[in-house]
């Protein structure tokens, strides 16, 4: 075959992913992946790429991803991975600058197949996203292949992303704002601005408490670094601290030590948040307050 932009163009009805690696000198970036997701006024191309371990992200409409592709994908990459509904196909450049079909595969379902394993393979965050907080947490390698040993956490970390998936179910929102209660090293909360940000293309802003000026400091390099824009946090006490006082839509509390879910949760009642994710700690209020020196001693 010439060129990949006939071939993108008949798969964009049914695309599920295409993904552009091993660059060339002309390309801007080391990886580009394009997936669909649902606009205000349908289907649109989120176009996602790779510079530095730095993900940037544009959505397009179908003549703009066809234009990306001739302008800047056609040609400047090794592979080229076209994945749709019905199969995938996997291109290799030639010198002469056209591309030759190296592989391909249908979608077939194997009979026989237990539910439960189709199910646990359908995760939100798959395996060659690039997710640079998974990278960092050591979920993923640097070319985001799961570590092994780490596949447990990767389980966990999507059924985290399933449960919020769950309650927000809104198709037609475009818009969300959380906050983040005690954030702590925030692994989760970057995960949960990708999902948002990045998966559902929705105008995203997330603030992070957290008593700890070092790890405020800390987590708003991170997200310098990778360019989440609508992502910052604040060093705040909240059980005293005058918060955002702005139209909220979610509150996260996991783990917010001692009493600051309390606090948390009566923030988020009192200006009617809609959402609430809530994973309460430990309560030392209520520990200091039991008495020593009886039968409790042992359990204590």
């Amino acid at each position: 075959m010439a060129r990949l932009s006939e071939t993108l163009a008949a798969a964009l009805p049914t695309l599920t992913k295409a993904v552009f690696s091993q660059p060339t000198e002309g390309a801007d970036a080391q990886k580009v992946t394009i997936r669909p997701v649902q606009g205000k006024s349908g289907r649109l191309y989120q176009a996602e790429s790779l510079r530095e371990n730095k993900a940037f992200h544009r959505n397009l409409d179908e003549e703009g991803v066809l234009g990306l592709c001739e302008r800047a994908l056609d040609g400047r990459y090794r592979q080229a991975l076209i994945i749709t509904e019905t199969g995938s196909e996997q291109f290799t450049l030639r010198r002469d600058g056209s591309y030759r079909k190296t592989g391909g595969a249908a979608a077939v379902t194997r009979p026989g197949a237990a539910q439960s394993h189709n199910r646990e393979k359908d995760y939100i965050l798959r395996e060659g996203e690039a997710i640079p907080a998974l990278v960092d947490l050591g979920v993923f390698t640097k070319d985001f292949k799961i570590v092994r040993a780490k596949y447990d956490k990767f389980r966990q970390i999507n059924r985290f992303v399933e449960l919020v998936a769950q309650g927000v179910k809104d198709e037609g929102m475009r818009r969300i704002r959380i906050l983040d209660f005690g954030c702590g090293k925030s692994y989760l909360t970057f995960i949960l601005y990708y999902y948002f940000a990045v998966r559902r293309g929705m105008d995203t802003a997330i603030i992070g408490y957290d008593l700890k000026r070092d790890v405020v400091e800390r987590c708003n390099e991170i997200a310098a670094r990778y360019g989440y824009d609508g992502l910052r946090f604040e060093v705040a006490d909240v059980t005293r601290d005058a918060l955002a006082d702005t139209d909220i839509d979610m509150v996260v509390t996991l783990h917010a030590c001692d009493t600051a879910t309390d606090y948390a949760l009566d923030y988020a009642i009192k200006r009617r948040v809609k959402y609430i994710f809530s994973v309460p700690c430990c309560q030392h209020e209520v520990n200091l307050s039991i008495g020593r020196g009886g039968e409790l001693d042992l359990l204590m």
